[in-house]
């Protein structure tokens, strides 16, 4: 007895079904960003020709370079793995670093897993992971030490995701953590060595690392809280601590990059416990009114470097409702009331998050399953570009009131 036919259209599913998943793919856009916000919004041009290169590992290693087109748009499918995803300067240009006034600005309530995706990139990262052997210092305070009331993990939680999507990336490199940041306020320690540890700048010249990570700014501003009426005493010690954190801030970023002529370095501006107390509907309004400032003198002193620093403004997903007034899209991924300390603290949920978008601020990209926020496929790599005021050089030469010029090639 024959049995009965079965649809071709029924026979292309079943087909389907046993095939191999397709290729993951990521891709964003390059665009003019007149304005320096990190979104292409209306009337800013898209820039085409700009050379993008993904380098990772997925069933395989993948170094694979692609150009921009019209549209500004490029895109891989290099299938799951890790990759970091570097567009380069084209000549005349230099990419802005993602701003979180951008995003927050009439952005509508978030959603899960809330916020914008904000890139920046590392430029030495993947010819340092070539060479084989790799280095990361996480230092500064509570932030890069990763203190968190709500659901303790483990110190450095964040730095060690890191570097595992760094060895994700190269499989074949030996990446080290250096643990260096001290829980509590230490931005002073950084300059002047006050424990011998590796949580400061001098020492940390002797280690050489690829990739530093900084947060140093402190994230309660030393303890001062001027709170909802504070004097002008308490107001000028508070912008006291900012201005000198900013300073040694400087210093730092300077020396790091003059002495470690391979060397990345992210900023973290992870959160602040005393503005961002949605639930307990007692934020601190001088917190509040500093920590977008904050987040702007980190971006300033990123840009002004000699070389490029990359900024991750995680503050931003989490204040967004919170500065409206509302608790909606974050509101179940962060504590409430845990000893009455604060409700801003993620839970695991938070801290998976914030891992991606700290992952993301660096380049970085996770396909397939082993991204936590369930992407198999990421479309919003997205780089605004600034150009660059040129320099320009004397072309010719006169001698005036007797004066005498031996070479005036040289001059």
């Amino acid at each position: 007895m024959r049995g009965a036919q079965v649809p071709l259209v029924t026979l292309l599913a079943l087909v389907a079904a046993v095939m191999p998943a397709a290729a993951q793919s990521v891709g964003g856009r390059t665009f003019e960003d007149r304005n320096a916000n990190g979104v292409q919004d209306a009337g800013e041009p898209a820039l085409a020709g700009v050379t993008v290169r993904l380098f990772g590992t997925g069933a395989a290693a993948v170094d694979q370079s692609t150009t921009t087109a019209g549209d500004g748009t490029f895109s891989f499918a290099p299938g799951d793995g890790c990759y970091l995803v570097s567009p380069e300067d084209p000549p005349g240009w230099r990419s802005v670093e993602p701003r979180n006034d951008g995003f927050v600005e009439g952005t509508p309530g978030y959603t899960f897993p809330v916020g914008q995706s904000r890139y920046s990139k590392l430029d030495q990262a993947r010819a340092n992971l070539q060479s084989g052997a790799y280095t990361f210092a996480a230092i500064g305070d509570s932030i890069a030490w990763n203190f968190n009331i709500c659901s303790y993990i483990e110190s450095f939680w964040y730095s060690k995701r890191i570097r595992d999507r760094m060895a994700c990336v190269a499989p074949g490199a030996t990446v080290a953590l250096n643990e260096a940041a001290i829980k509590g306020e230490h931005t002073d320690d950084l300059l002047v060595d006050q424990g011998g540890e590796t949580n400061n700048v001098f020492r940390l010249l002797d280690l050489q690392p690829d990739l530093v990570t900084i947060s140093m700014i402190g994230n309660d501003l030393l303890d001062v809280d001027p709170g909802s009426n504070p004097t002008q005493q308490q107001v000028n010690q508070a912008v006291a601590e900012v201005l000198d954190a900013r300073q040694n801030m400087q210093e730092v970023m300077s020396t790091l990059l003059a002495e470690i002529p391979t060397l990345d370095i992210a900023l973290n501006t992870l959160y602040d416990n005393e503005a961002y107390n949605c639930n307990s509907g007692n934020p601190s309004l001088f917190h509040r009114t500093w920590i977008p400032i904050v987040s702007r003198i980190l971006r300033e002193l990123a840009w002004g470097q000699s070389r490029r620093v990359a900024v991750n403004e995680v503050a931003a997903d989490f204040a967004h409702e919170d500065q409206l007034g509302a608790c909606t899209g974050y509101d179940g991924m962060i504590c409430r009331d845990f000893f009455q300390f604060d409700t801003i603290h993620p839970t695991n949920d938070g801290f998976n998050i914030v891992r991606e978008k700290v992952w993301e601020g660096i380049g970085g990209v996770s396909l397939g399953s082993t991204d936590a926020l369930a992407r198999s496929s990421i479309d919003e790599v997205n780089h605004g570009y600034l150009r660059r005021v040129r320099r320009l050089s004397p072309t010719t030469w006169e001698a005036r009131g007797g004066a005498a010029i031996v070479d005036p090639q040289a001059a």
